[in-house]
């Protein structure tokens, strides 16, 4: 029961601040997110940025990640579109 409850407790946390997150930052991230979503069309969703990538706090960071997954997320069930596009600016 206890090799559970960690498990589970892993899967939560990495579930709160996904690993590719601490390790590559919010710009590899929200990329993963879209590849993720885009699933078996690759062309469907591109995320495209402009500017260099620079590290924020860890807490703006997750903001940043949640807000993008939730629009793209959003984006895949309910627009109907065959095409989404996502730009990180500045």
């Amino acid at each position: 029961m206890l090799r559970d409850a960690v498990k589970d407790v892993r899967r939560i946390s990495q579930g709160l601040r996904p690993t590719v997150l601490d390790e590559l930052g919010p710009v590899a991230a929200i990329r993963d997110i879209a590849e993720q979503l885009s699933g078996e069309r690759p062309s469907w969703i591109n995320f495209s940025t402009d500017g260099a990538a620079y590290r924020l706090p860890e807490p703006v960071e997750t903001v940043i990640f949640r807000v993008a997954q939730e629009g793209l997320t959003n984006a895949v069930r309910h627009s109907g579109s065959s095409r989404i596009e996502a730009r990180k600016a500045c």
